[in-house]
């Protein structure tokens, strides 16, 4: 398999615990700000949003993959495992107070799981780090206009 060790940043411009419940709240599937860029539903028996939850993730014409949370820190720490799919291994996202903004930051650590995507390493990988500064610029956005 090929691995990808990628960390991507960004600044939202809101409480850690704002920005913290807004990516909980992604993956239960209970909102939509990253559409259509990115799509998550839950799945599964467990209570979504929590630990032992899973969700489908899928990106259009791209990827698709169901996201398990592992273990939860609120609201400064969240792990996520890749158990089936285009992609296998782990995510951690942190979330820092910088005065009234969070720094929130994601770590994704996975093999590519399908033998045609091995050949396109690097375009992944610059793919994810779009994807994700469009998921937190949409998040910021999102948070802003409920007024936090």
């Amino acid at each position: 398999m090929s691995k990808i060790d990628v960390t991507d940043e960004g600044i939202i411009k809101a409480p850690k615990k704002a920005v913290f419940n807004g990516i909980m709240s992604l993956m239960a599937g209970n909102e939509s700000w990253w559409e259509p860029y990115l799509y998550a539903r839950s799945v599964g028996d467990k209570k979504p949003g929590s630990v032992g939850g899973t969700a489908e993730i899928r990106i259009p014409r791209r990827a698709r993959f169901i996201a398990r949370i592992d273990k939860v820190e609120a609201p400064s720490r969240l792990w996520v495992s890749y158990i089936h799919g285009d992609f296998c291994g782990t995510g951690l996202w942190t979330f820092k107070s910088e005065g009234k903004a969070t720094r929130v930051s994601f770590r994704w650590q996975v093999d590519l799981a399908r033998w045609w995507m091995r050949g396109f390493h690097s375009i992944v990988q610059r793919s994810h780090s779009r994807i994700m500064n469009i998921g937190f610029a949409a998040l910021d956005r999102h948070l802003h206009g409920r007024g936090n």
